[in-house]
């Protein structure tokens, strides 16, 4: 048998979608995924956690794939986190190696939210990920994908 669980005095809480705007946030998760549902293609699972004022601690992700043609997308938020161009060129990136993990989860980065419907409902979407002084990598605008 299981363990009882009572929820009395438990509060009921929403998820709403955090509103759009830029977030200071830090890397706190890093998943990779060697066969993603929708490509079966390896991706990663980026979880963002911002870290100040009034949405301090609520959660936002992202997913960047790992195909040669979309490699682009994952190198622009390696750069925003720190890394200059020619070191994310220069080293074989590992994403399962937990090594290379802890040296990018606790990085600080700037987190730009949209919105987006999905299956009826409001859904928060990053957008961007910008360096934590809230500079652009690569100089698009807030139109691209991320």
């Amino acid at each position: 048998m299981g363990i009882p669980v009572s929820f009395d005095g438990v509060e009921s809480r929403s998820f709403e979608p955090l509103p759009v705007g830029r977030y200071p946030a830090k890397v706190s998760a890093l998943d990779y995924n060697p066969e993603s549902a929708r490509s079966g293609e390896p991706t990663v699972a980026w979880e963002f956690t911002v870290s100040e004022g009034e949405y301090a601690n609520r959660k936002a992700f992202l997913n960047t794939s790992l195909q040669k043609q979309a490699l682009w997308s994952t190198m622009r938020i390696l750069i925003a986190l720190g890394y200059s161009e020619a070191e994310v060129k220069a080293k074989q990136w590992d994403f399962e190696d937990p090594e290379t993990v802890d040296e990018i989860v606790g990085r600080d980065c700037i987190v730009s939210i949209g919105h987006r419907r999905f299956e009826g409902e409001k859904r928060q979407q990053v957008r961007r990920v910008l360096t934590a002084a809230g500079g652009d990598v690569g100089g698009a605008d807030d139109k691209a994908p991320f």
